[in-house]
C-alpha cells in the first residue's frame, strides 16, 4: 500500500478581518514537520513575524489517525481526555512583534509504545474580548478595510520511546517499493526521480509510516535516489533501471 502521513504540505488558512492600514503580520512556523525523538519529552519550536504590524496567533492540536485503508481523520483533542497521551503546546496564544520571534513548547504526555502523529495550527487572529489575548477592546471594532492572515498548520510526529528502524527495498520491473517495517515514520529526503542523469524532477520529500509501502512507479525514469533518514541516522540509496 502506498501510503504518506495525510495532507503533510503545510495548509494555508485565509482569514478574512478589518484593518484600517495595509501593514500586516507575516508570520512563519519554520519546518512544517517536527519530530519528537523516542528519547524526549518536548520540543521548542520558534514562531517568527516578518511583516509590519503585531501577530495574535491562536494554536490548535489535533490528533491524526490514519486507517489500514490509508484514509486519515483528524479529531480535537478534548478536555474530558484529561492531559494522558495528548500534546501539549503552550502557550495556547502568541503576541509576536514586528519582526520579532516568539517560541513555544511542544510536550507530549502519555504512553510511547507506539507512534502518535498530530497537526498543530497556527492561525493569525484579530484580538478581542475573552480570546485569551488580554485585549480589553476588540481590536477589529474600529477599523475599516480588508486584509488577509494566513496561517499554517504543521505536523508533529511523536516517536515511540524505543525507535526501531528496519527498510527494506524491493525493485520492480514497473517500480521501486520502499517497505517501513520499523515502528515509527520513515522520511525520504531529497528524492529525486530522473529520466537521464542530467534531467531529474525537482527533489520531494516522502513520509512512510510505521507498516506501510512508499511506491515509485517507473514511467520512464531511468533512475530514483534519495537519502533515508532513520532517526539520527542519514544513507543515500540510488536505484537504476535497467532498459
Amino acid at each position: 500500500m502506498n501510503t504518506a502521513l495525510p495532507a503533510l504540505l503545510g495548509i494555508l488558512l485565509a482569514v478574512a478581518s478589518t484593518s484600517a492600514a495595509h501593514a500586516q503580520p507575516d508570520i512563519g512556523i519554520g519546518s512544517l514537520y517536527d519530530y519528537l525523538p523516542g528519547a524526549s519529552s518536548s520540543i521548542v519550536k520558534p514562531i517568527r513575524n516578518s511583516g509590519s504590524s503585531t501577530g495574535f496567533v491562536r494554536i490548535d492540536v489535533r490528533r491524526i489517525q490514519v486507517d489500514d485503508a490509508g484514509n486519515s481523520t483528524e479529531t480535537e483533542l478534548t478536555e474530558g481526555e484529561g492531559w494522558r497521551n495528548r500534546l501539549i503546546v503552550s502557550p495556547s496564544r502568541l503576541i509576536v512583534p514586528p519582526g520579532g520571534m516568539r517560541s513555544v513548547r511542544v510536550l507530549y504526555v502519555g504512553e510511547r509504545s507506539r507512534e502518535h502523529v498530530f497537526r498543530v495550527r497556527f492561525t493569525p487572529v484579530e484580538p478581542g474580548r475573552g480570546d485569551g489575548f488580554g485585549q480589553e477592546e476588540d481590536a477589529g471594532a474600529t477599523t475599516a478595510g480588508v486584509r488577509m492572515l494566513v496561517g499554517y498548520g504543521g505536523i508533529v510526529i511523536v516517536r515511540p520511546e524505543q525507535e526501531q528502524y528496519r527498510t527494506d527495498f524491493i525493485q520492480r520491473t514497473d517500480g521501486l517499493d520502499v517497505v517501513n517495517r520499523g515502528n515509527t515514520t520513515l522520511i525520504l529526503d531529497n528524492v529525486y526521480a530522473c529520466k537521464t542523469d542530467e534531467h531529474c524532477l525537482a527533489p520531494v520529500k516522502k513520509h512512510v509510516l510505521p507498516g506501510r509501502t512508499q511506491f515509485f512507479k517507473r514511467e520512464g525514469l531511468s533512475e530514483i535516489r534519495f537519502d533515508v533518514v532513520e532517526g539520527e541516522k542519514v544513507s543515500y540509496k540510488e536505484f537504476r533501471f535497467a532498459g
